[in-house]
């Protein structure tokens, strides 16, 4: 019997969750909404090598890996949250005490990996960026004033 409580009370649980997810993209979708004066502005505020659409290579591969961190940052929140959920509602049960704490330490280090592997990519891809910006090419590298 218990079981099957067990069963329906995960059953709940998710649909909550469905539900929960499901307003929150209904409440989040028009302030998502972009119009002509927000693109305007943004246009106004932004550098002006991306005004004219102008952008180097490093630029780029930054721009994607901070995309891609942020990205997998996200679902390591939500994989977080999923460990915090599962110890919460573990009532005791030593095995998944010891799962909901795998669950968490993971996706701890897995934070830590994707902060440090940030970390890295932005100081590589910024002194690639300032390491194309001070020599041109086919000029030789302007020696150091004392």
């Amino acid at each position: 019997m218990t079981q099957r409580m067990t069963i329906g009370t995960r059953t709940c649980a998710f649909a909550a969750t469905l539900v929960l997810a499901a307003s929150f993209a209904s409440v989040a979708a028009p302030a998502l909404a972009v119009d002509s004066s927000l693109q305007a502005g943004l246009k106004s505020a932004a550098p002006p090598e991306l005004q004219a659409g102008e952008t180097n290579l490093p630029v780029l591969i930054g721009n994607i890996i901070g995309s891609l961190m942020a990205i997998v940052g996200a679902l390591l929140f939500v994989y977080l949250l999923y460990g915090g959920f599962t110890y919460m509602t573990a009532g005791g049960d030593e095995t998944k005490v010891k799962n909901a704490v795998a669950i968490i330490r993971n996706t701890v280090i897995g934070i830590v990996i994707i902060v440090l592997a940030y970390a890295i990519s932005n100081f590589v891809v910024g002194t690639l960026s300032n390491a194309t910006k001070a020599a041109p090419q086919g000029a030789a590298p302007a020696a150091p004033t004392p």
